[in-house]
């Protein structure tokens, strides 16, 4: 699954990089867009109609969403495409750049990250791209509830 998200839909691009989603994000005009999406084979994301409609037009394939609920994007990005995104136990895409991320040992990343989280935390990854850590901090509770919100739907709804 790769996808491309217009400019109203930053936080989803985030939330689909941290489900190992390939997911790029511009605010680019629409025109740059539809075109970026075609070249790269990308699927367009869109909450704007018209944008939708100029895609679908142009022969891009898109989603249409009509909420800012982000279990719910998620689970409409899902049955949009026909496939389900789901929670690694490997991290595997940076939520800034899209990035690669690969497993690091603290001797890689100890003066790069504070010291209560090396005391706390013994997992780390780091973007290839970007040079990012990343560990399961106080926020990976959101995440799980957001793919536990994710999972509901798609069991409610067979």
């Amino acid at each position: 699954m790769k996808l491309l998200f217009d400019a109203m839909l930053r936080n989803t691009a985030k939330w689909a990089r941290i489900f190992g989603v390939d997911s790029e994000y511009l605010t680019e005009e629409d025109k740059i867009l539809i075109k970026l999406a075609s070249e790269s084979g990308r699927v367009l994301i869109t909450m704007d109609k018209e944008l939708s409609q100029k895609a679908r037009k142009a022969g891009v394939e898109t989603v249409l969403l009509s909420t800012f609920d982000v279990s719910e994007q998620l689970y409409d990005i899902e049955q949009a495409l026909g496939k389900e995104i789901f929670m690694y136990p490997e991290k595997t895409r940076c939520t800034v750049c899209n990035g690669r991320l690969k497993k690091a040992k603290i001797e890689d990343v100890r003066d790069k990250i504070p010291e209560k989280v090396e005391n706390f935390q013994k997992d780390f990854w780091v973007c290839e791209d970007c040079g990012k850590i990343y560990w399961e901090g106080g926020h990976w509770k959101n995440i799980k509830k957001t793919y536990e919100e994710l999972k509901k739907k798609r069991t409610s709804s067979k």
